[in-house]
């Protein structure tokens, strides 16, 4: 059996992306980052030896995102739902369409994109993404549907879209 310190080391870089998709800021991520790796390696007893140590991480460091929210630490998302300046203009049309979906990913609400994000980026299947989000497949499954919903509304009338949801 492998140790369980290399099986954490090799989830690095989803860990990173996990937590640059929660915090939309460079510098929180790398904090986020490294406080889920100090919490799972002090917690590493917990981990059950033969289970898959990707949806353990992504729920620590889940969690971990949650109650910082929760305790008021400021997320760096824009409140009106806007795109980020940083985000560059795109000379070609293909460019412009990503552009697009990626302000119409971040209009959804929170538990939406976030099931989005483990299930079409992660890879994970729909009984990871419960088991990391503590939430019944079920519901896995009605936010995924209402997430495609409601791109499908933003990315066939952007501008009509952007005026009837809030970011929650």
């Amino acid at each position: 059996m492998a140790d369980p310190r290399v099986l954490i080391e090799q989830e690095i870089p989803h860990l990173q992306r996990y937590a640059l998709f929660l915090t939309r800021d460079a510098a929180a991520a790398d904090d986020l980052l490294q406080d889920t790796l100090v919490r799972a390696l002090d917690r590493i007893h917990q981990w059950m030896p033969g289970t898959r140590m990707r949806p353990w991480l992504f729920t620590i460091q889940h969690n971990l995102f949650i109650n910082s929210k929760r305790r008021g630490w400021r997320e760096s998302t824009t409140e009106d739902g806007t795109v980020p300046s940083d985000i560059a203009a795109a000379t070609q049309e293909d460019h412009l369409s990503l552009r697009d979906l990626e302000a119409a990913l971040w209009r959804l609400p929170f538990d939406q994109r976030s099931v989005v994000f483990l299930i079409g980026l992660e890879g994970m299947g729909y009984d990871e993404a419960a088991e990391t989000l503590d939430v019944p497949v079920g519901t896995v499954r009605s936010r995924l549907s209402r997430a495609r919903s409601t791109l499908r509304e933003f990315m066939e009338m952007p501008e009509k879209a952007q005026h009837t949801r809030e970011v929650k």
